[in-house]
């Protein structure tokens, strides 16, 4: 329960500095790396701690390659993919990381159609939205599902 509170304090603060500044901060995301790993050294052996640390690694591997070849998102967002898939698993921080996007594109595709409907014109395709909320929330998501399970 109270990596939950811990993950969740966390998660929306990085959701909203993030909409505030299109910046998510290194000290928030060490914050929230450097509790997690107290936890898990004092709660468990270091077997799960190796397999978090290696879902972790691959989570920034794989956001890493996405930053380099599309260049959509900022690096924020790969560092932060590492501390989900730390903080969740592989196989959840990959279905946490699957809600975000499908977040981010409903968000987009709403805000879009309400922008035309208003014909003000303002958000554009290239319009930059953070999607560090977006992460946040795909976290918060499984972390309630981890909870419960």
């Amino acid at each position: 329960m109270k990596e939950f509170i811990i993950v969740t304090t966390f998660a929306v603060i990085i959701g909203i500095v993030d909409i505030a500044s299109f910046k998510i901060p290194d000290m928030l995301l060490a914050g929230l790396f450097l509790t997690l790993t107290a936890i898990d050294m004092v709660s468990r052996s270091y077997t799960p701690l190796l397999m978090s640390l290696a879902s972790a690694v691959a989570l920034f591997t794989l956001f890493f390659i996405t930053w380099r070849c599309s260049g959509g998102m900022g690096f924020g967002d790969v560092k932060y993919a590492g501390v989900i898939g730390y903080a969740l698993g592989f196989q959840k921080a990959l279905y946490a990381c699957l809600a975000a996007s499908l977040l981010g594109i409903v968000c987009f595709v709403v805000c879009y159609c309400f922008s035309l409907h208003r014909k003000s014109g303002t958000l554009k395709k290239k319009t930059k939205i953070p999607f560090g909320p977006f992460l946040s929330c795909g976290l918060i998501l499984l972390s309630v599902d981890r909870l419960i399970h």
